[in-house]
């Protein structure tokens, strides 16, 4: 079995189904994470209690789906199959959009605050959370290219 962690995954199944491996291959992506990014970052507990989103195809050996199944359980996280379209529709919805405007909202207060640094001064909790998932937009420009009709808005 083959498997991977990426964010998006209609462009992965593509890439699968024409080297013929849709037997083989199990979807996967944490639904957690860091602002940070590299192996230095990471730590035992990253699993603990989120969710992970398996997609697959009928082609896989159910066995299969279910050894995997029991490896995402066995890291402390909860499996969660969805259709792989589906899959890049929520994460889009609940990921990749609060991230362009939480990343608005930072250059926002970047552009407009004081010299004498009030806002930040004042800034809650939540609001300084917001900042600190918006203060890498590197982690999603890529992301952000290949989910482009997935985040603009239906006409």
């Amino acid at each position: 079995i083959v498997t991977d962690a990426g964010t998006l995954k209609a462009p992965i199944y593509e890439m699968v189904k024409n080297l013929k491996l849709d037997n083989q291959f199990i979807g996967g992506y944490p639904m957690s994470g860091r602002e940070e990014i590299g192996y230095m970052h990471s730590n035992h507990i990253f699993l603990d209690g989120a969710y992970y989103i398996i997609n697959t195809t009928a082609a896989v050996p159910r066995d299969a789906v279910n050894a995997y199944t029991s490896l995402i359980t066995d890291m402390g996280a909860t499996p969660l199959e969805l259709d792989y379209l589906q899959h890049d529709y929520v994460v889009a919805a609940i990921g990749q959009i609060p991230q362009l405007v939480t990343a608005a909202l930072a250059e926002l207060v970047q552009k407009h605050a004081d010299d004498d640094g009030i806002m930040k001064i004042i800034a809650t909790g939540g609001f300084k959370n917001i900042m600190r998932i918006a203060s890498s937009p590197e982690t999603w420009e890529s992301t952000f290219m290949l989910n482009a009709k997935k985040l603009s808005p239906p006409r």
